[in-house]
């Protein structure tokens, strides 16, 4: 099975290729990019890397959220609108699970997260038993120090994406991911697609956005409305 990874759901941008769960070729760039001008232009680079023409996928894989509400859109609208024209399934993958599925294996706590903006994160977190990914606590949007909480109720924990940068310090027992493990892989989206619709193949009828708070703009709006509200008081 050939399966087509995309992740646009934070500042970066993934995508990937699969066979047989064997990773063919893989794109990620995290460098001041417009997700909706970039995304077809590296499917199509990635597929041409490879000799392989879009009819070839089987299978699609996409990040649907939670992470940056323009992104999710533009890499869900992509992956339902590809998946129609093709005629092949598309499965929704979370974010925060693409996010901690780099760190396999390891034995400490996965704590995943991506900007939620107003110093709060997206934050989610996982442990790998017997080779499968178990949730600790599912995704929910936290301010920084609940986030330090969180972190330090656990005696071992890697803390993983844009929460890297934004904390001034971790607890003492919480590892850093290094820099360049701090992005979500579209390998990662295509092995979490794979498993999925070997368990669940009616999930892969249509990828629906997952968003944990409001836009920033819904955000402002509320705000300017709560504020002519009290100017009239």
């Amino acid at each position: 099975m050939k399966i087509l990874g995309i992740d646009t759901s934070s500042s970066s941008l993934s995508v990937a290729v699969t066979d047989e769960s064997l990773l063919k070729a893989e794109i990620t760039i995290n460098h001041k990019l417009t997700h909706s001008k970039q995304l077809m232009p590296e499917i199509d680079k990635l597929l041409k890397s490879l000799n392989m023409k879009i009819k070839d996928i089987d299978l699609i894989g996409v990040c649907i959220g939670p992470g940056s509400f323009t992104g999710i859109r533009i890499g869900v609208a992509t992956a339902n609108a590809m998946a129609i024209g093709l005629d092949i399934p598309v499965i929704g993958v979370s974010s925060m699970q693409a996010m901690a599925y780099s760190f396999y294996g390891s034995e400490k706590t996965i704590a995943a997260t991506l900007d939620a903006q107003r110093d709060r994160v997206y934050a989610a977190f996982y442990r790998f038993e017997k080779d499968k990914m178990i949730t600790i606590k599912a995704e929910d949007v936290l301010e920084l120090d609940e986030l330090e909480t969180e972190l330090e109720s656990f005696e071992d924990s890697v803390l993983c994406g844009d929460a890297v940068f934004m904390m001034d310090q971790i607890p003492k027992d919480t590892i850093k991911a290094n820099r360049a493990n701090t992005y979500i892989r579209g390998s990662s989206v295509c092995e979490l697609a794979e498993m999925i619709y070997k368990e669940d193949k009616d999930r892969a009828e249509f990828a629906e956005p997952v968003y944990l708070r409001k836009s920033q703009a819904e955000l402002q709006f509320d705000e300017k409305i709560k504020k002519e509200k009290a100017e009239q008081i």
